[in-house]
């Protein structure tokens, strides 16, 4: 007789897919003797490689409905699993989940729908974190599961660790890993752009002369091949020369650079929960979202920076709703000064 299944489903949003893997860990941990079967995107499926609490991953090249997600959703179609999480709100998703056979689904709701059986309102309150919220959705299924650790869950193999090794010291890093990521990007993802998240180019720039020529710890630039305009307008700016990894990383391998620094300076992007996940220092700039939703409490490593405007934060895990100021003045108001007190604070320098 075969295993039975339990389905996950998590197609989008790739730092929402890091936030979901301690709820996987509680859905493994709840459900013992069955396979646990993850559907996902070929663009989050790099974040759930080698992870222990999965046994298959569905991959697909998207969800618009075409004929080719039709072929690749057979597999789907054999698994029947006993329960489905459907962790979105998207209605394909769950139609996905329906698919699978299954009668049992607990998925997301938008504030705006009516609430039923094993169902959990979305987005969370901004006091909550997301990652929290998301092991809520598994306990409406099996209510009698313990809670698992809230860290993210991304697992960098060896032969990554090598990889990043020889990228760095191409860059002329001893391999110590005694640098910092920054990451002056983020604010885009499939359903939206959000320059609004990011922290005013210039003012990354003063903060990396300072961290190099004060502190004397090398800053690493990250982003994605998108972001470097992003990347080069900061460099541009610099006096001091950090090094640049803009577009020269997929996800595996930024995962492995961040896992090898010392610390992680960042907008709220993927980045962040990458740092995080890694236990890395992690010094995060918050301005349309808040610092509650998206770093967990509690470690005593990781420092949320903003500005405290009064009309911040403003922006929940969602759609974002525009800037009603139609400027940002919550990423504004964040000074140099202020990020440089955290990563002194972080590095452990009295500030």
């Amino acid at each position: 007789m075969s295993k039975k299944t339990v389905l996950a489903i998590k197609t989008h949003a790739l730092g929402d897919v890091l936030l979901v893997t301690p709820a996987l860990h509680r859905l493994r941990l709840a459900t013992p003797g069955k396979r646990l079967v993850c559907l996902t995107t070929s663009r989050c499926a790099p974040l759930f490689a080698g992870n222990p609490d999965i046994d298959e991953l569905i991959v697909l090249q998207g969800l618009r409905p075409t004929p080719a997600l039709l072929v690749q959703t057979s597999r789907l179609i054999s698994l029947r699993p006993d329960e489905a999480v459907v962790f979105q709100v998207s209605p394909l998703a769950r139609a996905l989940a329906r698919l699978s056979g299954t009668r049992r689904i607990a998925h997301l709701r938008s504030d705006t729908s009516a609430g039923s059986e094993n169902t959990i309102s979305w987005p969370p309150e901004r006091d909550r974190y997301t990652g929290d919220a998301y092991q809520d959705l598994v306990a409406a299924l099996f209510p009698e599961s313990e809670r698992a650790s809230r860290a993210p869950r991304v697992f960098v193999q060896e032969k990554e660790l090598y990889a990043a090794d020889e990228l760095l010291r191409g860059k002329g890093l001893d391999g110590t890993g005694r640098f910092a990521v920054i990451a002056p990007g983020g604010g885009h993802n499939q359903r939206q752009d959000v320059p609004e998240k990011r922290w005013p180019t210039d003012r990354f720039a003063e903060l990396i002369d300072r961290v190099q020529d004060t502190l004397g710890l090398p800053v690493v630039l990250v982003g994605s091949p998108e972001e470097r305009g992003i990347i080069h307008q900061v460099t541009s700016a610099c006096t001091s020369a950090p090094r640049n990894l803009a577009g020269e990383t997929d996800l595996r391998l930024l995962s492995a650079v961040v896992k090898k620094s010392s610390m992680v300076i960042t907008n709220d992007s993927l980045v962040l929960h990458l740092g995080v996940a890694l236990a890395r220092r992690v010094i995060g700039l918050f301005g349309p979202t808040s610092a509650a939703n998206f770093l967990p409490a509690g470690t005593g490593v990781h420092r949320a920076v903003s500005s405290n405007v009064p009309c911040s934060p403003c922006y929940g895990n969602g759609l974002f709703p525009g800037c009603a100021l139609g400027r940002a003045t919550c990423m504004a108001g964040i000074t140099v000064d202020h990020v440089f007190d955290a990563v002194k604070g972080a590095w452990g320098l009295e500030t």
